[in-house]
């Protein structure tokens, strides 16, 4: 198993504990590891660590320092302090209960994305707290758990400079929140927002507060939700609320994340976890199209999810119509050749009925004239009215030697 932290000679996060000493006046009290933009970035972007007074008197901070898991140190001085006049005694002192936001601000002290420790140290060179996290929301900032010796957890929004939001640790709120739609691209679309969203539905009989709720996509990249990533939507169209954590039961909400390529368009898989970091569910899909969302069972983690009628952000997603069987599903071409070694032949499935047809667990088969039976299971494969869907064993091959788009057929059947 390979290590999420990079400690040579030192023990991983998840191997220590935090701590503090009780009788310092300064701590950390928030944590940015993960901003927008490159963590490197200089004032006013880039990773910051905020500190605060917990004395009752003013006290100087001159000759302290912060210090990452691999003893890389960040002075707390003009560099990290942006308008800070050092001449000026008072500037090296922060008052009783003040917050102070010191600025990695392109120096080389680096708090890991994947986890890490952080470490104040006074001007003694003595570690007066000590702080671990493994969990690094996106633009996002981290705040001290329960106990001093627990991970930090997700602030609901960050605060530099300010105290920090009450919020529930641990969480006892309702957990009845499910993704119910997923829209994994959208360029140059027709809808009321392009890029990648997820859309959460209230299932439960209670009201839910959505702060702090944690998305987490296969890379393990982490969207704590608030205002800036949720969108509700009015009649179709999305409205600004002044209650934007509230989802009241039955009630849907489209979370929107800052950057698109959150979700991936192939091979991807996110978890919805409460915040108290538990997974409360799992959602996978193999391949997804252009502005087409898609749905699943909530239920089945192991699932690939397929396509949905039209996207409905939002909004309760449309039930489609149950497949005919009396409405036709056949083949209208048939390529049994090929360009020498280039696997190129082809067939071509078209839905001539009136209603969408899944054709997940249906079989293909193939006998040749000696009797050898060649038989495959459709794994997933869903065909509108009137559409059409050509598969071929190279489908790259056959694009390029006749100009026909096609489907892998290992893609959509299980031999």
């Amino acid at each position: 198993m390979v290590s999420g932290w990079a400690t040579p000679a030192a023990a991983n996060p998840n191997q220590l504990s935090g701590s503090v000493n009780e009788s310092a006046s300064f701590r950390i009290s928030e944590i940015m590891a993960n901003p927008s933009g490159s963590d490197s970035n200089t004032y006013p972007e880039g990773e910051w660590v905020e500190i605060v007074n917990v004395g009752n008197d003013t006290a100087s901070f001159q000759g302290w320092k912060l210090q990452d898991g691999r003893s890389v140190s960040l002075s707390i001085d003009s560099q990290s302090i942006p308008g800070m006049d050092e001449g000026i005694p008072s500037d090296w002192e922060l008052a009783s209960g003040e917050h102070l936001v010191v600025w990695r601000n392109g120096r080389s002290m680096n708090l890991q994305n994947s986890g890490d420790i952080v470490t104040l140290v006074n001007a003694e060179g003595d570690d007066v707290q000590q702080l671990i996290y493994a969990l690094t929301p996106l633009n996002g900032t981290l705040v001290a758990g329960v106990d001093t010796a627990d991970e930090w957890v997700p602030s609901p929004w960050p605060t530099p400079g300010s105290p920090n939001p009450e919020f529930d640790n641990p969480y006892t709120g309702g957990l009845d929140i499910e993704i119910n739609e997923a829209m994994p691209q959208c360029t140059a679309g027709s809808l009321a927002l392009d890029g990648d969203w997820l859309e959460l539905h209230n299932v439960g009989s209670e009201a839910i507060n959505l702060s702090r709720w944690l998305v987490v996509n296969d890379n393990g990249d982490t969207i704590v939700l608030r205002s800036s990533y949720l969108i509700h939507f009015t009649d179709g169209l999305p409205d600004g609320r002044a209650d934007w954590g509230t989802l009241v039961p039955g009630a849907y909400v489209v979370v929107k994340p800052e950057n698109n390529g959150f979700l991936s368009n192939f091979l991807e898989m996110v978890d919805l976890r409460d915040p108290n970091q538990n997974v409360r569910q799992e959602v996978r899909w193999y391949t997804s199209e252009n502005c087409k969302s898609l749905e699943g069972d909530a239920s089945a983690w192991g699932e690939d999810w397929l396509k949905t009628m039209w996207p409905t952000p939002g909004e309760e997603n449309p039930e489609p119509t149950p497949w005919d069987p009396t409405d036709p599903v056949l083949f209208t071409r048939i390529m049994p050749g090929q360009i020498h070694n280039r696997d190129n032949e082809f067939i071509e499935i078209t839905n001539l009925g009136d209603s969408i047809v899944n054709l997940a667990g249906w079989k293909l088969d193939r006998t040749k004239v000696d009797g050898t039976l060649f038989s495959a299971t459709f794994s997933v494969l869903l065909l509108d009215p009137g559409e059409s869907v050509v598969i071929s064993q190279a489908a790259e091959n056959l694009s390029w030697d006749g100009g026909i788009d096609a489907v892998d057929m290992d893609d959509v059947l299980d031999n």
